[in-house]
């Protein structure tokens, strides 16, 4: 079941089970962000899930853009202090194309 899988299995296996794939191979953290789901992300992070596969630092989509800058981009902020609390960086954090996360929410009219 999705439980073991949770617990040591990883991430592709977790999507095969929920029949999902990945857009762009993405991380399922990186499309919980991408949504702004602070409950998913939250679900993730806990001790004996993904914990151990996500580093909010580096992990990034194909196109350099970390899970605060994805959430930037929607304008949820409690999303986004959540993911600073966490040990997101607003300050150093850009994409690929050089876009912070300050330039990405303005940019989405936020």
């Amino acid at each position: 079941g999705i439980s073991c899988a949770a617990f040591g299995e990883g991430i592709h296996e977790i999507m095969r089970i929920l029949g999902k794939t990945p857009k762009d191979d993405k991380h399922p953290f990186l499309e919980a962000a991408a949504q702004g789901d602070i409950k998913s992300m939250m679900r993730m992070l806990k001790p004996g899930t993904l914990a151990e596969e996500i580093d909010v630092h580096t992990l990034t989509d194909s196109e350099g853009r970390t899970p605060l800058i994805l959430v930037a981009s929607t304008g949820r902020l409690r999303a986004a202090k959540w993911l600073i609390s966490v040990g997101a960086d607003p300050a150093t954090e850009k994409s690929n194309t050089g876009w912070s996360t300050l330039l990405v929410a303005a940019g989405a009219g936020h």
